[in-house]
């Protein structure tokens, strides 16, 4: 028995499927031991009872011989399920959202995150709270709402209230956090976010990056609030904020929306992926990151991070991987590193500097005109400007930032002006012209 689940609550494992692990993993960072796994192939859950009645049946059997203090469910389940489950097992029925909202309970650690965490719980338990009042005559539950009789109609006015109390609480954050981005950017201080599935091993490349101490354990979401440190010597701030995870319900996105924000606003993403799972796995996390952050987020602002590769022996492993990576996102220029041995740290490090540096040379010509002027104080902001020359048209020439360059483009081209860049000479880049 592992260590971090000596002495945990003891828990059935009840799936529709064999892809087990993620729920494993989930249950022993919330603290539970499973004893029984149980797995009835199913395309969806059973209307009533998540499983067939006989096999409802077979597990009352087996935990009225050997008890356990809770039974858990391999996806999202209906309040029903909880209820009828738990009214013929005797037994607290917890699903997968359930699972994750009690570790992001122990896990909270600042205000924010705590106000997230309780508003994303009291979402989860209203719908639960509905199926209590339409089935409950009174009398023992073992799970949500249990023990007792309760003013049911009063105690679902005040989550009401709470939720609007949070959301007020939360609305107050976040224009601070606006105000804290917008003075960043006035400053000219940059942000790179670590994004990436849960215990991809972000924290740890967060501490390798900055030399500075951050909490790091092999647990799912050991991360839940946004951790802020300088990259050495520049004006570079790294961002390490919540873990992704697939098929949370838009009630716990929207729960967290303070903190995903984070992600959307920064400058540069580093996407990190655990390249010591196996491909399939690595494939399937990767889309679920892409789905969150890709609808928002510019392709040119991420770069894939390849995680612990002190774990693999990656020749033929990485020929898979960078397959995997063109069928995800394209043809990527994907930078390998080991967080834990410091291993291609230096070498992302440089990367990042270069990010921020105004080293890309930059020519624009564009009409003169009365829509010119707004245009060209845009410009003037984003680069280093060496020259500007205003005739029928106006030339422009300066150094900008590598993550500027698309925005000076779409300034430019809504004028049908044309921009020409290059990269530091030193590189021997070939110009582009747009």
């Amino acid at each position: 028995m592992d260590d971090n689940v000596r002495g945990g609550k003891s828990a059935l494992l009840l799936s529709l499927n064999e892809d087990v692990a993620e729920i494993e993993e989930l249950a022993r960072t919330a603290g539970y031991e499973i004893v029984y796994e149980i797995v009835q192939k199913r395309t969806r859950p059973e209307p009533n009872f998540y499983v067939g009645r006989g096999k409802v049946k077979e597990i009352a059997e087996l935990i009225s011989e050997s008890p356990v203090e809770a039974v858990i469910m391999n996806s999202e389940a209906k309040p029903s399920h909880h209820y009828n489950l738990e009214s013929v097992l005797k037994a607290e029925c917890l699903d997968r959202t359930r699972l994750i909202l009690d570790i992001f309970t122990t896990r909270a650690n600042s205000k924010e995150s705590k106000l997230q965490v309780e508003k994303a719980r009291l979402r989860y338990e209203t719908p639960l709270l509905k199926e209590w009042i339409h089935n409950a005559k009174g009398g023992e539950h073992p799970g949500f709402m249990g023990g007792g009789e309760y003013a049911i109609d009063l105690y679902y006015d005040l989550i009401k209230k709470r939720i609007r109390s949070i959301d007020d609480e939360l609305l107050e954050i976040r224009r601070a956090s606006d105000q804290k981005r917008a003075r960043r950017e006035r400053n000219e201080v940059f942000t790179v976010t670590l994004a990436g599935y849960t215990n991809a091993g972000k924290s740890s490349l967060m501490r390798a990056l900055t030399g500075e101490e951050v909490l790091i354990e092999d647990r799912m979401f050991s991360t839940l609030s946004t951790t802020t440190r300088s990259l050495t010597g520049e004006n570079v701030l790294i961002v390490d904020t919540i873990g992704f995870i697939r098929d949370l319900p838009h009630f716990m996105i929207e729960s967290f929306r303070n903190t995903i924000e984070e992600v959307f606003y920064s400058d540069l993403i580093l996407l990190v992926i655990d390249v010591s799972e196996d491909v399939e796995s690595m494939e399937g996390k990767m889309k679920v990151s892409l789905d969150i952050l890709l609808p928002r987020v510019e392709r040119d602002k991420i770069i894939i991070i390849l995680n612990k590769i002190d774990n693999i022996s990656y020749k033929n492993h990485y020929t898979n991987i960078k397959d995997m990576l063109i069928r995800t996102i394209g043809d990527s220029d994907a930078v390998l590193v080991s967080a834990k041995k410091g291993s291609g740290v230096d070498d992302l490090t440089d990367k990042i500097k270069k990010r921020f540096r105004r080293d890309v040379l930059i020519s624009i010509k564009m009409p003169n005109n009365k829509r010119s002027q707004p245009a060209v104080s845009k410009i003037f902001d984003l680069c280093d400007v060496s020259k500007c020359e205003y005739s029928k048209t106006i030339s422009i020439s300066g150094r900008c930032h590598q993550i500027d360059v698309g925005k000076i483009r779409k300034i430019v081209s809504s004028l049908n002006g044309r921009v020409i860049e290059a990269a530091d000479p030193a590189e021997g880049r070939p110009p582009q012209e747009t």
